[in-house]
């Protein structure tokens, strides 16, 4: 029933990019109902109900149960790797075939209300446990809270090492995967954070007393909006719409970066609209007892490419984990390939670092690998090394990193011990060797002379 509750004081946030121009909303064939969550994975679109979940494979024309018990609530969806997740009051579900049959993956965890992905890690935000996080797609769950001093999770998000959460004592920073926990709550006026969504450098908080907007990199954050607030999703662009309870309700819109808004809710039957998603050029809405509405999303052919963009870092110290001074490594080659396509392609990192392979036009299933080079041992992600990401239409993947440690050069210094009959300090022709005699060796490091 907390859940429920709660619900009434959600808003979501949604990041497209394209034309600010929006046709009206127009009903799917999901026409009544309360929906908690929708997603859309490949060609197939979600609805997280008060009682199972609901799959499309039409764009939302026609929809039917899965195999999620309708004595479930659902609140939550993401992907990692090929695999689909789904939170509910059962436990946590995991699909191998993008929805169609599901199996729990968990005992014991709490309700997962939000989900995020740095590399290989993936991570669980859950009604009173915090974070929980996976290496093995799901199969085992390690909880990571230090420093967080309240345990509701219901946001996260990922952008590039950083992770942030959301909770009821405000958001919380982590850069080291989970396992340390900074609360920045500086000009953050109400706690109850609800979501979140990224913009460009921008970072915006949706909470219980409105929108706030910060720096992603020097959190001080500033209200740009009043109302009630909950969670993301990002799609082509530089337009930011949030749905929910907002000033008289529905779908509101800003086309400068959060600083001004105005209503866009021309079709739709019903004015509370907790969730909000992007499949394709299309944005959809999930409402209080009006079903899921639809609306293009204006984007051009263009925009609706998708991407995979990461980093080539120098593990200084071989942990597996990019810390602070570990930078990118220029000219080292990133491989792309798709499983339905005959040909891999590969690009070289840039003077930072960075790579990104830009305008993918096919959906499906994409693995992303580096060429190891001479001298050097990767750390990051684990065994295979590799990544397996699905992607749809306009989807943009990022943080999609690897590090590596370079070996050690390995030198020699040699010599003989010789018996200086004459004293001169020079080897003369029958100054023979001395053996059994102990050879040290001093060298300096950071901590000073060691002795070997």
């Amino acid at each position: 029933m907390a859940n429920l509750r709660s619900l009434t004081l959600l808003i979501i946030f949604t990041v497209l990019f394209g034309s600010t121009a929006h046709a009206q909303w127009v009903p799917t064939g999901l026409a009544n109902g309360t929906v908690n969550i929708v997603f859309g994975n490949g060609g197939n679109l979600f609805a997280g109900l008060i009682n199972g979940a609901l799959i499309s494979t039409d764009n939302g024309s026609n929809w039917n149960y899965t195999s999620i018990s309708a004595t479930f609530s659902v609140w939550s969806f993401a992907v990692n790797g090929t695999d689909l997740f789904a939170g509910t009051t059962g436990g946590l579900f995991r699909s191998t075939d993008n929805g169609l049959t599901w199996n729990t993956v968990n005992s014991g965890m709490p309700l997962v209300q939000s989900f995020a992905v740095i590399g290989t890690t993936f991570f669980a935000g859950t009604e009173g446990g915090g974070v929980y996080f996976t290496t093995d797609n799901g199969t085992n769950w390690t909880q990571v809270n230090t420093g967080l001093t309240n345990l509701q999770v219901r946001a996260l998000i990922a952008s590039g090492t950083k992770l942030f959460a959301g909770t009821l004592d405000g958001v919380f920073l982590s850069t080291d995967n989970g396992s340390n926990w900074t609360q920045l709550n500086t000009g953050l006026s109400n706690l109850d954070v609800r979501g979140f969504a990224v913009l460009g450098t921008n970072i915006f908080t949706g909470t219980n007393g409105g929108i706030f907007r910060s720096n992603i990199n020097t959190i001080n954050w500033t209200n740009v909006a009043g109302g009630l607030v909950r969670g993301f999703a990002v799609t082509c662009g530089t337009d930011i719409y949030a749905g929910g309870w907002y000033n008289g309700g529905g779908v509101i819109h800003s086309t400068d970066n959060g600083t001004n808004w105005t209503s866009f809710n021309t079709g739709l039957t019903t004015t509370t609209v907790p969730t909000l998603a992007v499949k394709g050029s299309d944005l959809f809405a999930g409402t209080w007892n009006g079903g899921v509405f639809r609306s293009p999303t204006n984007c051009t052919s263009s925009d609706t490419t998708a991407s995979i963009c990461g980093m080539k870092f120098n593990d200084l110290n071989g942990n597996g984990v990019q810390d602070s001074g570990e930078l990118g490594l220029a000219n080292w080659e990133i491989s792309i390939k798709n499983s339905i396509l005959p040909n891999s392609h590969s690009i070289f990192t840039d003077s930072n670092g960075q790579y990104c392979f830009d305008s993918l036009e096919t959906v499906g299933i994409y693995t992303i690998s580096e060429n190891s080079q001479s001298g050097w041992t990767q750390t990051f992600p684990a065994s295979p090394g590799k990544y397996s990401i699905t992607l749809s239409q306009g989807d943009h993947r990022d943080s999609i990193n690897f590090g590596n440690h370079q070996q050690p050069l390995l030198g020699s210094i040699c010599g003989i011990k010789f018996n200086d009959l004459n004293g001169n300090g020079v080897q003369d022709p029958g100054e023979l060797g001395l053996a059994n005699w102990v050879i040290n060796i001093t060298f300096q490091n950071a901590a000073g002379f060691i002795t070997l």
